[in-house]
């Protein structure tokens, strides 16, 4: 029987706020912070078996083990020219440092 305790891995970042698509938009930048004051005010981080990640961003390398380079290299390019992907998803440095931060929290 094994008596290790099983932990479960939470990750958040400051930098997250800046995944932010406007204020009239479901993916504000506040919300993750609000989800972290939830977790906080329901006790959630006083639990042993949770624990709190800050996440490095993901690598390039990380990034084309699951997209085209193309699509990569495209997504670089935008956040430079702080040019939209499409009309319904802005590009920016400060979006993409966040993504790659969040990208980071999934593969911790």
């Amino acid at each position: 029987m094994n008596t290790s305790e099983n932990k479960t891995i939470m990750t958040f970042h400051e930098k997250f706020r800046q995944y932010d698509l406007g204020e009239d938009h479901p993916f504000r930048g506040d919300r993750f912070a609000n989800a972290m004051k939830f977790f906080e005010n329901q006790g959630l981080f006083s639990l042993s078996q949770i624990v709190l990640v800050a996440p490095q961003p993901a690598s390039r390398e990380d990034l084309l083990r699951v997209h085209d380079v193309g699509y990569v290299d495209l997504i670089f390019r935008l956040a430079r020219e702080s040019k939209p992907f499409d009309i319904e998803t802005p590009v920016s440095p400060a979006i993409l440092e966040a993504a790659l931060r969040i990208a980071g929290g999934a593969i911790a």
